[in-house]
């Protein structure tokens, strides 16, 4: 048995437009005055060019901040963690609080104009029919995700793809490693083989090191939220593969090298 877990953004969902405008509207209730209207055109285009940056969604609200306070963006690649824990000390935030006011934002917008919502995400080519596949076949697929699962489980039944409500995991459920680890004893009896696909490195490189995972193969989405030194980094990896959005739809990676 070959499980594959799959990472939903940046991996099949390609949504930094809409991380845009949620953390856009959110920035609003912690900077009130400042975060107004709409997002303008060169906020969503410095936003998507910064989206590497975001590992979990609510931290959107504070690359905004940090887009509208103009800091580089060399500095932002660079010391991404530690702005946003000044920028969380200023405000006098809780991650809960972050968490739960980018939820509610994403709820309004989809409550008012659904539609609208939806079209400010795109998946990327061949992922949905892949996805579709996968679901069909008699070894289990999974998205282990840290965007939240009611968020998830909306775009897959407006793009009519069927998966058991078991199957869709997100940040409401728990990090990626302990995910992974109850999907892993979930099937014990049958001696799974895992293949886990992530664009970020360093969630990868977490896992690595965890020997209850020396089994798995894990890949660096090449197409997803990844920077030039991701690339270069996975790519002279020995435990960590970088794959292509090609080899990813056609499912040859599933079988190559099992």
């Amino acid at each position: 048995m070959t499980i594959a877990a799959l990472d939903f953004d940046g991996v099949l969902c390609h949504s930094a437009r809409e991380l845009a405008h949620t953390g856009w509207h959110a920035a609003a209730e912690f900077w009130p005055g400042r975060f107004t209207g709409l997002p303008p055109d060169s906020f969503i285009r410095r936003f998507v060019a910064l989206r590497p940056v975001i590992e979990t969604g609510y931290q959107s609200i504070l690359l905004a901040a940090l887009i509208a306070d103009d800091v580089p963006a060399a500095r932002i690649f660079d010391t991404f963690d530690t702005l946003c824990v000044d920028l969380v000390l200023q405000v006098g935030a809780t991650l809960e609080h972050l968490i739960a006011s980018f939820g509610r934002t994403r709820d309004a917008a989809i409550a008012s104009d659904p539609n609208g919502w939806l079209a400010l995400h795109d998946f990327y080519d061949g992922t949905l029919a892949l996805l579709s596949t996968l679901a069909a076949a008699a070894d289990p697929v999974y998205i282990v995700s840290t965007r939240q699962r009611r968020f998830i489980t909306r775009l897959l039944e407006y793009r009519q793809v069927v998966m058991p409500e078991d199957c869709v995991f997100g940040l409401d459920d728990g990090s990626k490693e302990s995910i992974l680890g109850m999907l892993l004893n979930r099937h014990r009896g049958s001696a799974p083989r895992m293949v886990f696909v992530e664009d970020r490195l360093s969630t990868l490189e977490r896992l690595r090191t965890n020997s209850e995972f020396d089994d798995c193969r894990f890949f660096l989405a090449d197409w997803g939220y990844v920077t030039p030194a991701d690339r270069q980094q996975a790519a002279g990896s020995a435990t960590i593969e970088l794959l292509s959005l090609e080899r990813f739809v056609d499912g040859s990676f599933l079988a190559d090298g099992l």
